[in-house]
């Protein structure tokens, strides 16, 4: 019987890196750990105590490369493989249309935009470059979508939101008076009837559907004040035009009939003085009203002489245009008041 020994396999380990694919799978190859090991009888056999990895591995893994020779003999050691993903995030976007509040006003979230994005070992972050618009953002807009992993990987893709006003300007009105003219005309403006009419992204244009009145007009026309912003977007409201004929209607005139309306001093300040001289001597209603048609001062008197005086304290009324009226026998005469 003869007994010889053999040197047992010396086996010598180096560290390694691998990457998981787009599964989030690594497999380890045990040669990769080799570092040079060395059998004296036959083929040298390598395996690992693992060689499948996947994302829950990342980072460093300690693993045991064993080496055999043809007896059977084993010999090991433990290298360090060290588990990395490089692959960025599939970022996937869908465009989107953004509406405006009554503020002006809009914001939104990832989850708006976000439509089916991928990464093999998960998404850590969704980031939007922007996401809050206001008026001056109407329009086609640009946003960038970034996606980021667990391993710093990032991606970006573009998507567009169209930013829209649906909302209508809140328009106001207010009733105004008109007092004809000499000729039996008078105009109005907007700015007559509009009581702040507004607009989140600014009011493009106010129009009015009448503007001239005339004697056929006498009485109450309704006006309707229109109000149309930059979207296209429009509202509109009515107002009570009271059409009345002035002191000195070509239709009515006064002085044919010996009749006689003064105030003075005009403009007044304080105290208003009128004299009102008629043929007839009977009832008079003397009423003043400030330019939306609201009454100021009312009193009834009876006329028993040619001329009526009357005084009216007017320092606490505001600045402004006002129209005295004075009826009698049925027929009222009107004087314009500015009050300084």
């Amino acid at each position: 019987v003869t007994v010889e020994a053999y040197p047992a396999p010396v086996v010598v380990c180096v560290d390694d890196t691998i990457y998981v694919d787009s599964l989030g799978i690594a497999v380890l190859d045990p040669r990769d750990l080799d570092g040079g090991s060395t059998v004296t009888i036959g083929m040298a056999s390598f395996s690992a105590s693992r060689d499948t990895f996947d994302c829950g591995d990342l980072g460093a893994n300690d693993v045991t490369l064993f080496v055999q020779d043809s007896l059977g003999v084993t010999d090991s050691c433990v290298s360090v493989v060290m588990v990395m993903d490089t692959l960025a995030p599939l970022p996937v976007a869908r465009d989107i249309t953004v509406f405006l509040d009554s503020m002006g006003d809009a914001s939104i979230t990832v989850m708006d935009v976000e439509n089916g994005s991928f990464d093999n070992c998960g998404i850590e972050s969704q980031v939007l470059d922007r996401n809050t618009f206001a008026c001056e953002d109407m329009g086609v807009n640009t946003l960038t979508y970034i996606l980021s992993d667990s391993s710093g990987n990032t991606s970006e893709v573009n998507l567009l939101a169209n930013v829209r006003d649906t909302i209508a300007p809140v328009v106001l009105c207010r009733d105004i008076l008109v007092v004809l003219d000499s000729m039996d005309t008078g105009t109005i403006t907007v700015c007559d009837v509009d009581a702040g009419t507004s607009d989140a992204c600014g009011v493009e244009t106010l129009s009015l559907s009448q503007e001239t009145f005339g004697i056929q007009d006498t009485g109450d026309v309704e006006v309707l004040l229109t109000a149309v912003d930059s979207s296209g977007n429009s509202s509109s409201c009515t107002a009570i035009v009271t059409v009345e004929r002035g002191p000195t209607s070509i239709r009515n005139p006064l002085v044919s009939e010996g009749i006689r309306l003064q105030t003075y001093p005009n403009p007044v300040q304080d105290v208003l003085h009128i004299s009102f001289e008629s043929r007839w001597q009977s009832g008079v209603e003397v009423s003043m009203v400030d330019a939306l048609g609201k009454s100021v001062y009312e009193t009834s008197r009876f006329k028993n002489e040619d001329q009526l005086q009357l005084v009216i304290d007017v320092s606490t009324l505001a600045k402004g245009i006002y129209i005295l009226g004075v009826a009698q026998e049925g027929r009222i005469f009107y004087s314009k008041v500015m009050k300084d």
